[in-house]
């Protein structure tokens, strides 16, 4: 596992547990979703402060072409993928998408 695979492992298992690691995050982190652009640490802290973060079962993270891809799969089967930069041992973006239905997004179990 790589560097950047753990501190977003870390970072993830901080939120299921409802401790977050706001230390994982960069001072200018970022979060973007279909609709949402989110600048700076408090207010990521705030959007992953439980909710469908919380409550999902995240698959181990992979590395993604200089990213971090990770999968949460919530109550309703629904999925929340989130693609992650990560510098300096920090998360500085954390990018967003969506899944309702799997055949979309290629998904197969």
């Amino acid at each position: 596992m790589s560097q950047q695979t753990e501190t977003v492992a870390k970072f993830l298992s901080s939120v299921k547990s409802g401790q977050l690691a706001a230390d994982l995050l960069a001072e200018d982190s970022g979060f973007q979703a279909l609709n949402v652009n989110q600048k700076g640490k408090a207010a990521v802290v705030e959007r992953f402060k439980g909710g469908n973060y919380a409550e999902a079962n995240w698959a181990a993270p992979e590395d993604k072409g200089g990213a971090v891809q990770a999968v949460g799969t919530l109550p309703n089967a629904s999925k929340i993928v989130l693609t992650v930069h990560v510098a300096g041992g920090k998360i500085n973006l954390l990018q967003q998408q969506m899944v309702t239905d799997e055949r979309i997004a290629g998904f197969h179990q």
